[in-house]
């Protein structure tokens, strides 16, 4: 004999409200399809609540239709159809509240980089490390950028919000290249514009600009060949320009699992340049070695950079 299904109403309600939440959690990727299948497994009614949620939000758009078509006179089992329908419509509905009030969110290993749709409003490339999480309002898209880089593409009518830490910038319809670091957040703009405000008034930057605010609130702008950077990467490339090997392999790093340290510090201000792949740093060691006298030792725990 199966197991009965509760006949407390205050048991069900919790059931169902439950099961809405369950679905709509897995339906924008925060629950745990493990944890969600021993829950809907505890009990059959369980699972008829998951049933009932799922038949609800495949049919909420006719409950108006079919309540309004209701006789003046109805019989029992008629308000006992119509209150059915007003339960799943109220089940479909906190499936709807919790998903207008959640947060998607992406994000990359060391040495990824994913793609992802911003809703109705844009895409996104998270660079190597990052995490990004938005999310869609009337007012326009709301997005944060938790850690690392993103390359943004957005068509949205309203203006979205770009939040890094303490920083925020607003971003017109375009394309931008966000990157957040330990001293601040810099939003590279490749085309439309963005706006940061800081301790010395609103700034604005436009196409081939890069707009940079600090943790003291101080922003600059700038036009400069950084711009080529933010693009690099996006095919999978790392691209130096005339500057410090300390600060070149840092930004390496950020791509490889096995990092590149320098043992001697007399090597960390050597200038170098150039166009490398992200995933091999092996063009790149072999750069040093050969026109800088660099020492290389590869080991199973890092890269030791030594002089000769």
């Amino acid at each position: 004999m199966p197991p009965a299904l509760p006949n407390d109403e205050k048991t069900r309600d919790r059931i169902a409200h439950e099961a809405a939440n369950w679905c709509a959690r897995l339906a924008i990727g925060t629950a745990d399809p493990a944890a969600f299948e021993r829950w809907r497994a505890e009990s059959p009614a369980h699972a008829v609540a998951v049933a009932r949620v799922t038949a609800a939000w495949e049919t909420v758009d006719a409950v108006p239709d079919v309540v309004a078509a209701a006789p003046a006179s109805p019989s029992r089992r008629t308000l006992l159809r119509t209150a059915g329908l007003v339960a799943a419509g109220g089940l479909a509905a906190s499936f709807v509240a919790v998903r207008a009030a959640a947060w998607p969110r992406a994000e990359t290993a060391i040495g990824e980089r994913r793609i992802v749709a911003l809703g109705r409003d844009g895409r996104a490339m998270l660079n190597t490390d990052s995490e990004l999480a938005w999310h869609e309002t009337d007012q326009g898209l709301r997005l944060r950028l938790e850690r690392g880089e993103v390359a943004l593409q957005l068509n949205g009518r309203q203006p979205a919000t770009l939040k890094a830490g303490d920083c925020e910038s607003i971003l017109s319809a375009g394309r931008f290249c966000a990157r957040l670091e330990r001293d601040g957040l810099e939003v590279a703009v490749l085309g439309g514009s963005a706006r940061m405000v800081g301790t010395g008034g609103p700034k604005t930057a436009l196409s081939r600009q890069i707009l940079r605010i600090g943790p003291d609130g101080g922003t600059t702008l700038r036009a400069d060949d950084r711009i080529e950077r933010a693009l690099a990467w996006q095919g999978g490339e790392i691209l130096f320009q005339d500057e410090p090997l300390a600060e070149a392999i840092a930004d390496y790093n950020r791509y490889l699992t096995r990092k590149i340290v320098i043992v001697d510090p007399a090597l960390a201000d050597i200038r170098i340049g150039g166009r490398f792949t992200t995933s091999d740093p092996e063009p790149f060691l072999r750069g040093l070695r050969d026109g800088f006298g660099v020492s290389v030792s590869e080991r199973d725990d890092g890269i030791l950079l030594a002089q000769k």
